[in-house]
């Protein structure tokens, strides 16, 4: 798979995004506002056992409050969840993408049914996962199942991606994610951007990592060191840093990120060895 990597002031392509499953990646935003109630999302998965990624990101448009379900009518084993409400989008977003990286895995006997009240202006944002037992259908709608509105779900492999970044001393990369990709979701929302930073140095040296939103205002979460956490919200064009410390030769930086619903992207991350 080939993915854009800036260097220095040169756009180049390399391949260092590699798909790390072969699980499959289903996106329930579109439409992203509700303004009547229905279903607003319906898929089949496969007859054979495979694993699924869901993400789900709504914003209840009408004028009252609405049960929101997103309903799994087989058993789903290794399953996990997370999921936010806010009236505001990203923050919603934001709280999903933390949810879902610190949730535990549990078989799901018998179908799953989630089930939520959502106030008039709310969205809910979340991420779900686990493994079909058989071929499964998945609806999700808000108010009741009576009406269907015009839905579109997309289905796309990048559930799993994993970045290498080597570094010789006194250099730089910068990688950007949640770009527009043929065949990918845009903006990358739902996938697991997997970093693996690989300095190439003979004395301790100083790691930095900066973050910078290409797009609007941004944030992210990330996973490293067995933490789960979030990034703060940063500006459109700001900087924020991820990580500045000391790296010994032969130490690696292993990290994971996901990109919240809500927020326009893509990130960019500034890697620098000195």
């Amino acid at each position: 798979m080939v993915h854009s990597l800036l260097l220095g002031s040169a756009l180049i392509f390399q391949d260092n995004l590699v798909a790390l499953s072969p699980e499959r990646l289903y996106y329930l935003n579109s439409p992203e506002s509700i303004r009547s109630s229905g279903v607003v999302a319906q898929f089949k998965t496969p007859p054979s056992p495979q694993k699924i990624r869901v993400f789900f990101h709504f914003v209840n448009r009408t004028s009252v409050g609405q049960e929101f379900v997103l309903h799994f009518d087989k058993s789903m084993m290794q399953f996990r969840l997370g999921y936010g409400i806010s009236y505001s989008p990203g923050f919603a977003g934001q709280v999903g993408v933390k949810n879902f990286m610190s949730s535990k895995l549990v078989d799901k006997l018998g179908g799953i049914k989630l089930s939520l009240n959502l106030k008039p202006g709310c969205t809910i944002s979340g991420i779900c996962e686990g493994e079909t037992t058989d071929s499964t259908n998945v609806v999700a709608y808000l108010g009741s199942m009576s009406n269907t509105t015009k839905y579109k779900v997309l289905e796309s492999s990048n559930v799993n991606e994993h970045i290498d970044v080597s570094l010789n001393p006194g250099s730089k990369q910068n990688i950007r994610i949640g770009n527009k990709r043929k065949g990918m979701i845009d903006g990358d929302y739902g996938t697991s951007f997997n970093f693996l930073v690989k300095p190439n140095i003979l004395k301790p040296s100083r790691l930095k990592i900066v973050v910078s939103p290409r797009g609007g205002h941004a944030s992210f979460g990330f996973s490293f060191f067995n933490i789960v956490g979030e990034s703060p919200l940063i500006g459109s064009k700001n900087i924020w840093t991820f990580y500045d410390k000391n790296i010994l030769p032969g130490e690696q930086l292993a990290f994971s990120v996901m990109l919240p619903g809500g927020y326009s992207y893509p990130l960019e991350y500034r890697f620098s060895i000195n």
